[in-house]
């Protein structure tokens, strides 16, 4: 699952100005490039001619994947990627790409994105309407104190900035220490990895040892799809080192890897 064989998604190819996302009934638009926001939310029936199951299990073969759920995930690169999807012939053109959609309306149109091999101008995320733990996307990692719940939320994006997590860290520590807050949640959704040993000196073994948070019902850790290589050895530390209930769904990683 560490293995790719693109360094660079923005080098030499034609991509087309769409983030897509697999959802339990198929595949859709979640954002666009300026311009083409009205194709948001439909879901995705057919690229060029082909099934959106047949392009994904094409795909499959160029690319390098732990279990299922990390298949999922990485083939939004590919599937937008027009000149992967020119070379393993789902669409006719090396820069653009047709796509056969249902609107949020319910309408089924036929669609023709231009690919670019430049800098997509995305449409602004409206931060007020995201659930909390899409928030602050580009930080490594952030906290909120829920006050009415007596909750710690603690956002880990990345495992890195070893400096600035140790100060975040210690904070947490801190909170916990006061007595004012009754649990803590660590949510690893979306965490790609980095260095697990970040996660495993500065918080880890305070909560081993922290009688108040280390109990069920207190420490939680919430993974996903997007919960990958680092990110998946901190969540199973929790879960074997801790009493934290760990929620959500399976990983793209396996526990064990090089």
């Amino acid at each position: 699952g560490h293995t790719t064989p693109f360094r660079n998604w923005t080098s030499g190819f034609q991509r087309l100005a769409l983030a897509l996302r697999w959802y339990s009934d198929g595949l859709f638009i979640v954002r666009t490039g300026t311009g083409l926001e009205g194709f948001v939310g439909s879901k995705i029936l057919r690229i060029g001619n082909t099934e959106t199951a047949d392009a994904l299990e094409k795909v499959s073969e160029i690319i390098s994947f732990d279990n299922e759920t990390n298949l999922r995930q990485r083939s939004i690169w590919y599937l937008r990627n027009v000149t992967v999807l020119n070379l393993l012939g789902i669409v006719e053109r090396p820069d653009s790409a047709r796509y056969t959609i249902v609107t949020r309306e319910g309408d089924t149109t036929s669609v023709v994105f231009s690919g670019t091999s430049g800098k997509i101008d995305w449409t602004p995320i409206q931060t007020e309407k995201l659930p909390l733990y899409l928030r602050n996307g580009d930080a490594p990692f952030w906290y909120e104190q829920l006050v009415e719940s007596r909750t710690l939320f603690f956002k880990y994006n990345q495992c890195t900035a070893v400096d600035k997590f140790r100060g975040v860290a210690a904070e947490l520590k801190e909170r916990i220490g006061s007595g004012a807050f009754d649990r803590l949640v660590i949510d690893f959704r979306g965490n790609g990895g980095g260095n697990s040993a970040i996660f495993s000196r500065h918080l880890l073994s305070f909560l081993r040892e922290d009688a108040y948070i280390n109990r069920k019902g207190r420490l939680f850790s919430v993974i996903d799809g997007g919960s990958f290589s680092s990110a998946v050895l901190n969540a199973i530390s929790l879960k074997h080192g801790t009493n934290a209930i760990t929620i959500g769904s399976s990983t793209g990683g396996k526990p064990d890897h090089f």
